[in-house]
């Protein structure tokens, strides 16, 4: 299960870079050529969610060799393929170790673009530092809607916002019609209070 999760996160991890990435590189005017395509990240390779997303870093140095041996990501506004460069730190599993990291990518790493942390706790503290600083911060596994509701325009959701996060599998109880009664275990926290809010009307 953890794997196919893993397969999963890693192709939309890969849509949304190329996205992201054809995006920034449209709308951005450089003084001088960018040399390669700098994406900044933290990965909780310890710490509570070191288990679920740990291994992630690999993926991303997997996604980075596969695509510099093809020459890189072509960039139509710098007219070339440009390779690419993470640059990853281990957030600990914690939003303030996490903002600290974020800032760093962008003031002494200079990545052009940040890919957000596992989790809405951490991202919600992360995504402070693209805000206030104006790069681009694509929140991969945050879905809170209390990360995305402070008025952040350099921020950017790509799953389903936590109240929906569940309605797949709520259609499926539904259309089964076994089911007569259904009881909730909730961790007060951000992600699972946001999908508990949700599930109880969809169920």
């Amino acid at each position: 299960m953890k794997t196919c999760k893993n397969r999963t996160l890693f192709s939309s991890f890969i849509t949304i870079l190329a996205l992201g990435t054809i995006i920034l590189f449209s709308r951005t005017t450089y003084a001088e050529s960018p040399k390669e395509i700098r994406i900044g990240a933290t990965v909780s390779m310890s710490g509570h969610f070191s288990t679920e997303i740990g291994p992630f870093k690999k993926l991303m140095e997997a996604y980075a060799t596969t695509i510099n041996s093809r020459g890189g990501i072509y960039v139509k506004s710098v007219g070339a393929r440009l390779p690419v460069k993470f640059i990853v730190y281990d957030d600990k599993s914690d939003g303030p170790t996490a903002r600290k990291f974020y800032e760093r990518l962008i003031s002494v790493d200079k990545a052009d673009i940040l890919l957000g942390p596992y989790s809405s706790p951490v991202t919600f503290a992360a995504s402070v530092a693209a805000e206030e600083n104006k790069v681009p911060f694509i929140a991969i596994c945050a879905n809170s809607q209390k990360v995305y509701n402070r008025g952040f325009k350099w921020i950017v959701c790509v799953i389903d916002a936590a109240p929906r996060y569940t309605h797949r599998y709520w259609d499926m109880i539904k259309a089964e019609g076994w089911a007569k009664t259904v009881a909730f275990v909730v961790e007060d926290t951000l992600h699972p209070q946001g999908v508990y809010r949700g599930a109880k009307n969809l169920a």
